[in-house]
């Protein structure tokens, strides 16, 4: 895998429940006043949470796909897609 510095805010991120919403602090922006985004619903919160990890994993499962010497066009393309879109293009 390339080392380019992400263009994402890296993790680990963090969630604490407020009073009336669920923040996620962490990365460069990790600071008690300036949450990354706050959400009404737990189950958002952890999914966007765990995005810098699911986009980690989704690129070293390429690799490993890339390196397993089968035919997998197909997977190879939804991962691709999935990081794609991950990343904004």
């Amino acid at each position: 895998m390339k080392n380019k510095k992400p263009k994402h805010t890296p993790g680990p991120l963090e969630i604490h429940q407020g009073n009336d919403y669920i923040h996620v602090y962490g990365g460069r922006h990790n600071n008690s006043d300036n949450p990354l985004a706050s959400f009404a619903r737990l189950p958002d919160a952890k999914l966007f949470a765990a995005a810098p990890e699911l986009l980690a994993l989704c690129k070293e499962t390429l690799e490993a796909v890339d390196l397993d010497g089968q035919n997998r066009k197909d997977l190879r393309k939804a991962i691709q897609a999935a990081i794609a879109k991950a990343e904004g293009r």
